[in-house]
């Protein structure tokens, strides 16, 4: 009897189902909030010509935070001065059968083979020069941006900003957090797509106005936690099929001019966000995704080359934690 009293207090008491709800982010001018961001992170790329054949293997976990101070709000808006942090990422390479592991932390490169011995080392200067193509891809670290996100969590602009772009790597949407909220009242177990747009994949981009990508989420049931706090629990699902798509741009390695396109590509995925209604703020988001592409690679002059990419990503959300004394 005392075993069971002590589970019924903690555990969640859930909403009735026919309750209607109303989910939104809520900032005030003076407010900051850091989100700590945790990837793993798997990408395998083959390009293949006739006997010719080059292969690299990528995999390891990547961490990094994204602070925001409010600056203004009103009207369903906020403005935020934001700024990336806490860079922190460690990869296990296999190109062409030679193994390597990379290690990026702030503004520091580490590149090390099978052995253990530097091939480059930003904090010795060992080949320091050669990492600034690496360093390249993470300069908006330790800078201050402006962004203006509404109250369901799109970021006005965001497909414009280049820097931010180039490092989310043509990721779909208008989002920096992983949840869009509706734009109207839901009650649970109703769902709601937003469609997203894909423009680019990395550094190239996708031939006219891009490709719709829809992302759909619901909201599975809310929560009454031991505090009081109710929290929203949405899922998301997505899963898209495109062909035929022509890209624009240059992939690193091959010659200028190159005509880039994509046979087929997969994308799909599957995640929760626990949304605290009352404060209107995450309490934590999880994703899994895969994605595959075939391509096809033309050079004038050249046999022409297909091409493999595979990725999978894990990814991890939440507010950090402040440090007790």
């Amino acid at each position: 009897m005392r075993f069971a009293l002590v589970l019924a207090l903690f555990a969640p008491v859930f909403a009735q189902d026919d309750e209607t709800l109303t989910l939104k982010f809520k900032y005030a001018p003076g407010e900051r909030e850091i989100m700590e961001m945790s990837l793993d992170l798997r990408m395998d790329v083959g390009v293949y010509a006739g006997a010719e054949t080059f292969e690299q293997k990528m995999e390891g976990p990547m961490g990094f935070s994204l602070g925001v101070a409010c600056k203004t709000s009103g009207e369903g808006r906020f403005g935020f001065e934001g700024e990336m942090g806490g860079l922190e990422m460690t990869q296990d390479m296999v190109v062409n059968g030679t193994k390597m592991k990379m290690t990026v932390k702030g503004k520091n490169v580490r590149i090390e083979n099978a052995d253990g011995e530097a091939l480059i080392d930003t904090e010795k200067g060992v080949n320091a020069e050669a990492a600034d193509e690496i360093l390249k891809e993470f300069a908006l670290f330790g800078q201050k941006f402006d962004i203006t996100m509404d109250d369901r969590g799109l970021v006005k602009g965001l497909s414009e900003n280049k820097k931010l772009r180039e490092f989310l790597g043509g990721m779909a949407g208008e989002n920096l957090y992983p949840v869009v909220l509706p734009d109207k009242p839901v009650k649970i177990g109703e769902e709601w797509t937003y469609v997203a747009k894909m423009k680019e994949l990395g550094k190239l981009k996708l031939s006219g106005e891009g490709m719709d990508v829809p992302i759909k989420y619901r909201l599975e049931h809310v929560e009454t936690a031991g505090d009081g706090a109710r929290v929203a629990v949405i899922t998301v699902r997505q899963e898209t099929n495109l062909k035929d798509l022509e890209l624009e741009g240059n992939l690193e390695g091959l010659p200028a001019g190159a005509k880039i396109s994509i046979k087929s590509m997969t994308v799909s995925g599957k995640g929760e966000t626990r949304f605290l209604i009352g404060t209107g703020r995450i309490q934590t988001g999880e994703f899994e995704g895969k994605a595959k592409a075939e391509m096809k690679i033309k050079v004038d002059g050249m046999e022409e080359m297909e091409g493999v990419v595979d990725a999978k990503i894990k990814a991890k959300v939440a507010p950090k934690k402040e440090k007790t004394k």
